[in-house]
């Protein structure tokens, strides 16, 4: 059962009209529930998937500026748009030690890029 709702059915049978022994419907009572928790978690990770699937799709349409860092200061993603205000894509910050440092590089890169942008040509 998951969530009230019957998710498999185990049917074991034998030819000859014997009952089982209590310890074989233990066991098939314990691969049941094995498979149960197998379909489970194959469920959680599609639906985890797909939410990570949608996310994406928005953090990638999106015109703002998006940046998932990690607590090493590792870029684990960056939105097409964070590429084109800075002029780099994630895979140039590999390298940042600390999410501060990753911050501040972003915001002098920035702030370079939006400078030469409103520089009246000479």
């Amino acid at each position: 059962m998951r969530e009230g709702h019957v998710a498999a059915l185990l049917n074991a049978g034998r030819r000859e009209p014997i009952p089982f022994d209590t310890d074989t419907v233990k066991v098939a009572e314990i691969f049941a529930a094995q498979v149960g928790a197998a379909l489970a978690n194959a469920s959680l990770y599609l639906a985890l998937a797909t939410s990570e699937a949608r996310l994406r799709l928005i953090a990638d349409s999106i015109s703002d500026l998006v940046v998932v860092v990690d607590c090493d200061g590792t870029i684990l993603h960056a939105s097409p748009s964070f590429g084109d205000a800075v002029g780099k894509d994630a895979t140039t910050w590999s390298e940042q030690t600390s999410p501060t440092s990753v911050m501040e590089t972003i915001a002098h890169d920035f702030a370079r890029q939006s400078e030469t942008r409103t520089r009246p040509p000479q």
